[in-house]
């Protein structure tokens, strides 16, 4: 089973603070159709690698080549969905104060909230994670 040195690790969780800048940094400046923008990117980027990734899983897990296109082609496909949904709900569009409370003016919206540690199972890595 593959696993961070402790070292790897450290330089991990520091490569994500210093992107993070105390949320002022690169990821959590950009707006939400900017983040989707890039997963869309990572997605096509992803799917170019797909026979590279099945291979990884049935090497890496045991997976068989149906199980690992099958994991690989349905953590697409979540991801897809996901963005879909957040495109077409009203809960992720930012929001205007309610118009008795006028003249204010109020925008709320879902931003990047923070560094988080996001461990996934070793059966299904990509799938679960």
């Amino acid at each position: 089973m593959p696993q961070f040195t402790q070292n790897q690790s450290l330089r991990t969780l520091q490569s994500a603070v210093e992107a993070w800048k105390g949320g002022s940094g690169t990821w959590p400046q950009m707006s939400l159709s900017q983040r989707i923008s890039a997963i869309e990117s990572f997605i096509a980027n992803l799917q170019q690698k797909r026979r590279e990734i099945i291979k990884v899983l049935m090497w890496e897990i045991g997976k068989n080549y149906k199980d690992a296109e099958a994991e690989f082609d349905r953590t697409i496909q979540f991801i897809q969905k996901t963005i879909s949904y957040i495109r077409s709900s009203d809960e992720f569009a930012p929001r205007a104060w309610d118009e008795s409370h006028a003249p204010t003016t109020l925008y709320a919206s879902r931003a990047a909230i923070g560094i988080i540690k996001c461990p996934g199972p070793y059966n299904y890595p990509l799938n679960d994670t």
